[in-house]
């Protein structure tokens, strides 16, 4: 194996000397006018927000079938657009579904392995950056996904301003109920997880049982084998697990959507999902209410009993 032309350390000594100076002044002046009057996205949440968040967090998965997935593709294809800034889109309309914003914000990561030398280095290169989308106008589809390509490409262009460093210049006003700058995290990951093989033995990596909720929601949408399967980790101190299933369930047929109406505007997809919300409520109510009938007839059918002295 040929040894590495750098180290972990010479890439951290270089991106020291690289970021500052104009460089710096750049990337900090292009984030200060982007995140200019942040908003909070209001997002309807099942308990009180405390003063203070935890990390008491738990995880829902939903495998989205193979034959979206080539539909999809095929649909970020023919809008030249990547896998990512497709499902971005859509998690930002659904994001509108819930909280009726057009000024959304999420953060995302970014492997800042820009150079040829990081690409086999060993070391945490992973970066957060925010990006803030317009949904004003009642957009299509089509124009939202164009408007997140443009975003995208513009927010990748100054993502070397590390985190931690961006909120120190930008330095918001703090608010220990939630994370700085976005409470919301969108993650696309396209590079299957490894597996390890060792004589007759199959391994592979798998999320462990304990999920440390980062932030109020992180949606983690992964590319493995012919299928998308959407893993969102939420705070339990602001959301039931029901909320957050509905949630996927509604992301599913955002996507489902899209694929067969790209040309949908933004309030049509929010009026096929308010519907859906009606149905599921129309049902849930109808099933509640077979139960306590049935409950009471059985009531009825049981002898009082009586004790004696």
């Amino acid at each position: 194996m040929p040894g590495l032309p750098v180290q972990y350390a010479d890439f951290a000594v270089w991106q020291r000397r690289w970021l500052q100076g104009e460089t710096l002044e750049a990337q900090v002046d292009y984030w200060s006018r982007k995140l200019q009057e942040l908003p909070v996205l209001s997002l309807p949440i099942d308990r009180p927000r405390p003063k203070a968040r935890n990390t008491e967090g738990a995880r829902q998965t939903r495998i989205l079938p193979g034959s979206l997935r080539a539909r999809l593709n095929d649909l970020s294809s023919s809008e030249n657009v990547t896998m990512f800034m497709l499902l971005l889109a859509a998690f930002k309309s659904l994001l509108h579904y819930y909280t009726r914003q057009t000024d959304i914000v999420v953060g995302t990561d970014v492997a800042g392995r820009n150079s040829e030398e990081t690409e086999r280095l060993i070391g945490f290169f992973v970066n957060q950056i925010v990006l803030r989308c317009d949904l004003s106008g009642d957009p299509s589809f089509r124009l939202l996904v164009a408007r997140v390509r443009e975003m995208a490409l513009e927010a990748y262009a100054y993502q070397d301003l590390p985190f931690d460093k961006l909120v120190e210049e930008i330095n918001p006003e703090r608010d220990l109920s939630m994370t700085p700058l976005f409470q919301v995290k969108f993650v696309h990951q396209n590079v299957p997880l490894p597996t390890l093989q060792q004589s007759d033995l199959s391994l592979e990596i798998i999320g462990s049982e304990g999920t440390p909720a980062k932030f109020d929601l992180l949606l983690e949408v992964i590319e493995a084998g012919d299928r998308l399967t959407c893993v969102l980790d939420y705070s339990t101190q602001l959301f039931e697990a029901e909320t957050i299933s509905r949630m996927l369930q509604h992301y599913d047929s955002l996507l489902t959507l899209i694929v067969e109406r790209p040309d949908a505007r933004l309030h049509e997809i929010v009026g096929v999902l308010a519907r859906s919300d009606l149905e599921y409520t129309a049902t849930k109510e109808e099933a509640l209410g077979q139960a306590t009938v049935q409950s009471l007839r059985s009531a009825r059918r049981k002898p009082l009993s009586l004790s004696q002295p």
